[in-house]
């Protein structure tokens, strides 16, 4: 872009590359291989292309197949879940806005990534080949690395085999040692490096080599952790952090995460019942990720502590093994995930319910832009607003099939204009819902029929 081309280079060569991982672009790749082609065949008289349209479409599908699953591995273990708990437990962790509404931001595709490594174990566990089972070893650490790329900081993606141990059964873990699994690890790093070395001009598995060089504001919150006389410093910073995310205003996972939540105080809970492995596990798992928002000391510029994101299949797994009896804990997860879908619903439907694009001080008293302190009062103050259940409509499917049912009967600002002036936003609102084709809307019913219905299927058998 204008303005950027030295935004991040690869240093062997100076030539501009993106600072993000590479990793959802592989998994993508293959859909847009196939939208590319249909392009090719298929002219649409639309304000939205194909391709674009096609591309949008693949972290529903992927957050859709990482649901199948995960309820796969759960009923084949004989452990009973609703596909509903299990739906509701998935959107509320927030991943679902980045599904539906930021499509081309990772955190669908690192839940997907997660739930795929846990599938291909218990492929691996369940396959009765020899050759099979070999061939899965040496696949399963590849795909380690394949999913590592999504995101540079989720190191936690190379323990999973040993959360699926440790959650089912810990005798799997003598398996991985074995000379299938370790060429699988040589391949995959191969591949990891290979790709890293391309790209920038480096090898290395630590994003800060990188990020660093546009986030450079960043360095001192990264380097005070390896300087021991902050210390206790530091000690504070992680605590008072914890208790912002935990419990802030501004996307508190309490409130908008409550599986992440979940998952934060199972270590606690775990430690109580002196189940020492789980909690030790979940301790692990949960250090980087943590600490990059420690580090960042903000939610991410969009919605929800999104960098946890990647967390969540994990927790669901922990959660639905060693809590689903605690009535108390799973009361909570349903009222308060309904609840945090609705914020990602009512997200941006009026002002108080927007992260400012000026800078404002955040929940950890960093002067910053797209923050919004109050955005659970912000929430609740959008419920009581006409305007913000408008926006809602008329900024979905829904909003676009109105739109389009209004054309056939009357002009619609003719009609929006009976109701208030249209301003440009609406204007531009109505242009584009008018020039997108049903073409599209099409394939959208369908694919939501499609999983409505197997979600129904799945339900009363």
């Amino acid at each position: 872009m204008k303005g950027a081309d030295y935004r991040n280079l690869n240093k062997l060569n100076d030539s501009p590359v993106p600072v993000h991982p590479i990793g959802s672009g592989i998994f993508a790749a293959p859909f847009v291989f196939i939208s590319n082609y249909l392009s090719n065949q298929i002219n649409l008289d639309s304000v939205v292309s194909l391709n674009y349209f096609i591309y949008s479409l693949i972290p529903i599908l992927y957050l859709y197949l990482s649901l199948k699953m995960m309820l796969k591995i759960f009923s084949s273990k004989k452990i009973e879940i609703d596909i509903i708990y299990l739906i509701i437990l998935a959107l509320g962790s927030g991943v679902s806005y980045f599904a539906f509404e930021r499509f081309s931001m990772s955190h669908v595709y690192e839940f997907f990534g997660q739930v795929l490594i846990f599938y291909l174990i218990f492929q691996f566990e369940n396959t009765k080949s020899k050759s099979n089972k070999n061939f899965m070893l040496y696949l399963i650490p590849i795909f380690l690395f394949l999913v590592f790329s999504i995101r540079w900081s989720n190191y936690h993606v190379f323990i999973s085999p040993f959360i699926y141990a440790i959650v089912f059964d810990k005798k799997l873990t003598k398996k991985f040692f074995s000379v299938y699994f370790f060429s699988g690890i040589v391949t995959g790093l191969s591949i990891y490096y290979f790709i890293s070395y391309q790209l920038y001009g480096v090898l290395t598995f630590n994003p800060s080599d990188l990020f660093l060089q546009v986030e450079n504001r960043l360095a001192y919150n990264y380097e005070r952790f390896f300087q021991p006389e902050l210390f206790f410093d530091n000690l504070k910073l992680i605590w008072e952090s914890l208790l912002v995310i935990l419990f802030g205003y501004e996307f508190g996972v309490i409130y908008f995460s409550p599986i992440i939540f979940i998952g934060f105080i199972s270590f606690f809970i775990f430690l109580y019942k002196r189940k020492y492995m789980l909690s030790m596990t979940i301790f692990i798992v949960s250090f980087v990720p943590f600490m990059g928002v420690v580090v960042f000391q903000n939610t991410a510029y969009s919605y929800g502590y999104r960098h946890l994101y990647s967390l969540t299949p994990i927790y669901i797994l922990f959660l639905i093994k060693f809590l689903n009896k605690n009535l108390f804990i799973k009361r909570y997860l349903i009222v308060f995930s309904i609840f945090s879908i609705i914020s990602q619903v009512f997200f941006e439907a009026s002002q108080e319910s927007i992260l400012y694009s000026e800078y404002v001080i955040n929940s950890f008293g960093q002067e910053t832009k797209f923050a919004n302190p109050d955005y659970l009062s912000g929430l609740l103050k959008s419920f009581i607003k006409v305007d913000s259940y408008l926006n809602v409509i008329f900024t979905s499917f829904l909003g676009i099939l109105i739109i389009k049912a209004l054309g056939y009967i009357t002009p619609p600002l003719e009609f929006i204009n009976n109701f208030r002036t249209p301003n440009e936003d609406i204007i531009r609102l109505v242009d584009n819902s008018e020039s997108i084709s049903f073409f599209f809307l099409l394939i959208l019913l369908s694919l939501f029929l499609c999983i409505g219905n197997d979600i129904f299927k799945k339900r009363t058998n």
